[in-house]
Parts: C-alpha cells; sequence; structure tokens
C-alpha cells in the first residue's frame, strides 16, 4: 500500500480509520529485507539505513505514523511484516548469504505468486548474527519511537524443511553426539529442537524491549497452533504461557 510513501497519504488514512472507529494501525517496517524508516542497525548489518524506495528516503515515514496516529487518538503498533524472511535479491541477502536456512539439497529459494513471482528466502534463526539483528532491530523501534507495541506474525518461524545448513548442522551433532539431524524433517525430535531456537529468539527479542519499555505491547499473529508448530517451527502456545 502506498499509505506510507507520504505524509499526507498517512494524515488522510488516519482520519479516515479515525471516523471509522478503528482504533489501531500496524504500519509495516520491515519488508522484503529492509527497514521502513531510516535504521543505524540496519546500515551497520548490511549497509542500507532504509528500503531503497524513493518515497522513503528523506524522511522517517516510522516518527510520522507514530506521530498522525497518536494526533488522532489511534495505537501504533509497528509491523516487522517479514520477520524471518526476506526477498532474494535484498542487499541483505547478498551480503549475507550465509545468514541463510537451507533445505537438504542445499536450496534456499520458495517462489510466491503467479505472474510476479516473490522468490523468498529464510535467515537462519540459530545462527547469532541474524538473532542480533532481529533484537536490535526491536530494542531500536522501542527506545527511538514513543510507539505501543511491536507485532509480529507467521513469518516469524521457518518452514519445516529448512535447517540443513552447514552451521545448523554443526550445532546440532554438537548436543547430539556426532549424529546428524535426521533426514525426515518432520522428525519429532528434530522439530522440537528447531522450535528452541525460534522460541529462545522471542524471548531475547522480549527481554530487549521489556527492558527499554517494560508497558511495550508484544503481539504475534500466527497460525493455528498445529500448523504453525508442524509447519513453522511456531510454538506459540509456549510463548503465550
Amino acid at each position: 500500500s502506498d499509505v506510507l510513501f507520504s505524509r499526507a497519504k498517512l494524515e488522510r488514512a488516519a482520519q479516515r480509520l479515525k471516523r471509522l472507529n478503528f482504533n489501531t494501525i500496524y504500519p509495516t517496517i520491515w519488508n522484503g529485507g529492509y527497514t521502513l524508516y531510516p535504521s543505524p542497525v540496519a546500515e551497520k548489518a548490511f549497509g542500507k539505513s532504509v528500503e531503497p524506495i524513493p518515497e522513503l528516503q528523506g524522511r522517517d515515514m516510522l516518527a510520522e505514523a507514530v506521530e498522525v496516529g497518536h494526533a488522532n487518538g489511534i495505537t501504533v503498533i509497528p509491523w516487522f511484516e517479514y520477520g524471518l524472511m526476506a526477498d532474494e535479491g535484498s542487499e541483505l541477502v547478498k551480503q549475507h548469504p550465509d545468514w541463510l536456512s537451507r533445505r537438504k539439497d542445499g536450496s534456499t529459494v520458495f517462489v510466491q505468486g503467479d505472474k510476479k513471482q516473490h522468490r523468498l528466502v529464510w535467515l537462519n534463526p540459530v545462527r547469532p548474527e541474524v538473532r542480533r539483528l532481529l533484537v536490535n532491530l526491536a530494542a531500536e523501534v522501542v527506545s527511538k519511537y514513543n510507539v505501543d507495541g511491536i507485532q509480529f506474525d507467521d513469518h516469524f518461524g521457518l518452514p519445516v524443511e529448512l535447517g540443513y545448513d552447514d552451521y545448523t548442522i554443526a550445532r546440532y551433532r554438537q548436543e547430539h553426539n556426532g549424529k546428524n539431524p535426521p533426514a525426515n524433517p518432520k522428525d519429532r525430535e528434530w522439530v522440537r529442537w528447531r522450535t528452541r531456537s525460534i522460541t529462545n529468539l522471542l524471548i531475547e527479542i522480549f527481554a530487549a524491549v521489556k527492558t527499554t519499555k517494560p508497558n511495550c505491547l508484544i503481539s504475534l499473529s500466527p497460525n493455528s497452533k498445529d500448523f504453525a508448530y508442524t509447519n513453522y517451527l511456531q510454538n506459540w502456545s509456549q510463548w503465550v504461557r
């Protein structure tokens, strides 16, 4: 949506939403492997402080969204839309191909869409560099901006067929007396082991956010419980507890 591409469009949208009795907006801020606000964390990690869209240059979309939203009595919860997913052609992926999770055959790409195809890849939540990037982005948003919360969704997970990259295999061997991960990606223990890395990442994000802003909401919109666990390694009922 181009509603984010100018302050005037943000203002019109917020006024319309107020008139229609909406009380919360979730402006996307992490899309395709880029931030949609000027981010020193992103610039340090992969050299681009904001997504290379002309309408986002020379302004701070998130600061505008917070100001406009609050002026209309609307809660503002920025949305880390892509979670651990990224576009194959993004600068993040070009600079850090070793940060990606892989299938057994070594492939990384998921193709979405029919006519306008998106080639998507997934960052590896086992890698400390990936964990640090997401934790630091979340901490940056809640410390720099007067946001009411942060939002993740079903992309804050990992397709079950992934996890066969060299780094993850080495970590699994360390914890399983040198044994390789099972060839079956839906093996019960292999699924459980990988879900822990995503749960631990959320714990780190939670700690970073709550240390900075104790009253900040942390929201996540996943798929249904069993589907999320068996297909995207999201143990979200445990996250709630």
